[in-house]
């Protein structure tokens, strides 16, 4: 039996735990091993992944090196020019602990779950592991560390990516492989609810937590406006008590904050929402997004910078439109006017419009579902992500049977390598 090694770099249940989770039941499906390290190791993502049948590994001395348009570390931010003092004083030996894992587990191919684990990649490229490089997020710019982190990629044997805008971010070149991300098979099941009658009122679904680079604040906004209009309606927002609850700075400093009257943008993006009384249902992480999403009239990802919206494949699947920011990533997950809508992004009274649009137009709101759901087959199932993950998997161990002396160049590097959607 082949086996692969799943190195998670995340540290809490979101987007990234569901993917990874998708992917490793689709392979294991397929036959393989499948083992997962978790670089930062959280009980309850360990208790995730072992609710359903993986081994897990606990592995911090591993590095993550955090630098993305979902988690950008500015210079000009104390607490992330210490992140990236940590980052450096343990290079050397986060390489070593990429080693030691691969020889403790003896993995016949290495998966690197997203981009904060370029250490690993270094380190495996040098070594003549065989493994993938699946990079999950755009840049946040086009700065020093954006560059160094850019080589690394370039070096490295295999990396693949989960929407063309973030490949053409990254690499600044049509090299490197697409592999969307996917939802189960099962989701795409005829959808047979009625999600108004359910409720009395319009729902809707927003999956971004408090992130403000989901668009929190401007959903916040949009929901004030649309409050102001009517109130047949409510908006569910899964994650978002985890979101508010967890932790991003020490007790010590929070209370020195609040003394001065400030407050976490979380903080105050959740009593805004909670302000909106019933019309607004905050709630926390959801193993099984499916029940929500079936129950929606329509799902929101009103993002303010550029990366893919797992949500809006999700509603897809069980045949929701979505309304998303007109971005990067987004527009590949929406075909305007055909399968969702596009707004503005950073725009509150754009996608209030859109919002009171789909709700009053059920004709096309079903249409709009009908069609996305038609692209999600084609795009999103599990079934076709494994396959074309497992026949990379094939491609990286055959490279590794010849010496990297003898290879040509890298996938990453070639233009001629395929884009498979």
């Amino acid at each position: 039996m082949m086996r692969v090694l799943y190195i998670q770099h995340a540290g809490a249940l979101g987007g990234s735990a569901v993917s990874l989770r998708n992917m490793a039941i689709g392979v294991r499906e397929r036959g393989w091993d499948c083992q997962i390290a978790l670089a930062r190791p959280v009980a309850e993502l360990a208790r995730y992944y072992e609710s359903y049948g993986f081994q897990t590994i606990a592995a911090p001395e591993l590095v993550c090196w955090d630098h993305s348009t979902v988690a950008p570390r500015k210079l000009t931010r104390p607490r992330h020019v210490a992140d990236l003092m940590r980052v450096w004083r343990r290079w050397d030996r986060g390489k070593a602990a990429t080693l030691r894992l691969v020889e403790a587990v003896k993995p016949d191919v290495v998966h690197l779950n997203s981009m904060p684990l370029s250490n690993a990649a270094i380190a495996l490229t040098a070594a003549g592991v065989p493994f993938v490089w699946h990079v999950r997020e755009p840049p946040p710019d086009q700065g020093y560390r954006t560059q160094a982190i850019r080589r690394i990629m370039r070096q490295s044997p295999m990396c693949v990516f989960i929407c063309e805008h973030d490949r053409d971010a990254w690499l600044v070149s049509p090299g490197g492989r697409i592999v969307y991300n996917s939802v189960p098979d099962d989701w795409f099941a005829a959808r047979d609810v009625s999600p108004v009658a359910q409720s009395g009122r319009h729902a809707f679904v927003f999956a971004g937590g408090m992130a403000r680079i989901k668009g929190a604040e401007v959903l916040l906004d949009a929901c004030k406006l649309l409050s102001a209009k009517r109130d047949d309606w409510v908006c569910v927002m899964p994650g978002a008590l985890g979101e508010a609850a967890r932790p991003s700075i020490r007790a010590s400093v929070k209370a020195l904050v609040a003394r001065f009257g400030i407050r976490p943008a979380a903080a105050r993006l959740f009593q805004g929402f909670q302000g909106l009384g019933d019309r607004v249902r905050l709630l926390p992480f959801q193993r099984d997004m499916r029940p929500l999403l079936e129950a929606a009239e329509f799902v929101l990802f009103p993002a303010i910078v550029p990366h893919f919206a797992r949500p809006i494949i999700e509603a897809a699947a069980v045949g929701a439109p979505a309304i998303g920011s007109d971005l990067g990533g987004v527009r590949e997950c929406i075909d305007d006017q055909s399968t969702g809508l596009l707004c503005r992004p950073g725009d509150p009274a754009a996608l209030c419009e859109a919002m009171e649009r789909l709700m009053d137009d059920p004709r096309f709101r079903r249409e709009l579902g009908q069609r996305a759901a038609v692209r999600a087959r084609e795009r999103y199932t599990v079934g076709r992500q494994i396959s074309t993950v497992t026949a990379i998997y094939a491609e990286v161990l055959t490279g590794a049977s010849h010496s990297r002396a003898a290879q040509a160049g890298s996938p990453c590097e070639d233009g001629s390598a395929a884009t498979v959607q």
